[in-house]
């Protein structure tokens, strides 16, 4: 399964920067470390 995600950043004033990354097995593997960090950081698993 591939998987896509987009990079925004809020913080850089009135014009929204967005990186949009397509569709892709790194794409997913991404989004798997980045769900099992913050399930470490938010609850020490």
């Amino acid at each position: 399964m591939r998987c896509t995600w987009a990079d925004l950043d809020f913080l850089t004033g009135p014009k929204l920067t967005s990186v949009f990354h397509p569709p892709s097995l790194a794409g997913r593997a991404h989004k798997e470390h980045f769900g099992a960090s913050r399930t470490a950081r938010w609850f020490g698993r």
